[in-house]
């Protein structure tokens, strides 16, 4: 989640290898013509959220492939259940609109 505050956090790194300001606006032409715009941190934070959604299933794939091999029992179950309690989370956010 900490990667999402990175190019703040790094504003003048960030800047000088992008070549723009973090805080400029991406336009991007869609199918239908119509130009669509939104901040640069924005389009980065769309890309963290869908890299750490990655890491979360992949890490519910590797604690199921450790409790069929019967290493760390316990620590696999608190991950599975962790994931499940984040997904259901994601899940109750989504359907009332909490998340924007």
């Amino acid at each position: 989640m900490a990667l999402a505050d990175l190019p703040e956090a790094l504003q003048s790194l960030f800047e000088r290898y992008l070549g723009h300001s973090i805080y400029e606006m991406v336009y991007e032409r869609q199918s239908s013509g119509t130009i669509f715009g939104e901040l640069w941190t924005n389009r980065w934070w769309e890309r963290v959220a869908s890299v750490f959604d990655f890491v979360i299933l992949l890490s519910a794939v590797w604690a199921i492939v450790n409790l069929s091999r019967r290493h760390a029992v316990r620590s696999n179950v608190i991950a599975l259940l962790l994931i499940f309690g984040w997904i259901c989370l994601i899940v109750w956010a989504t359907a009332n609109s909490v998340l924007f």
